[in-house]
């Protein structure tokens, strides 16, 4: 969705996913880490589903598209 909206900021988030999102999972080896894991990514899950809804007129097309 991002990348549809804004190419640009999708590269961004993009390249620091691939440099930093690998090496920190490989710090997260406690289940005290991987709650707070879970805990700070559910605010970001539940505005991506917002931003999905408000903003595309066919979400569940969207979303079954990205699995197949």
């Amino acid at each position: 969705m991002l990348q549809d909206f804004s190419p640009k900021i999708h590269g961004i988030v993009r390249r620091n996913y691939d440099k930093y999102g690998y090496n920190l999972s490989k710090n997260i080896n406690s289940e005290l880490g991987s709650n707070l894991t879970y805990i700070l990514m559910k605010p970001l899950e539940l505005i991506f589903l917002i931003s999905l809804y408000l903003l595309e007129t066919k979400p569940e097309q969207k979303i079954s598209n990205k699995y197949r």
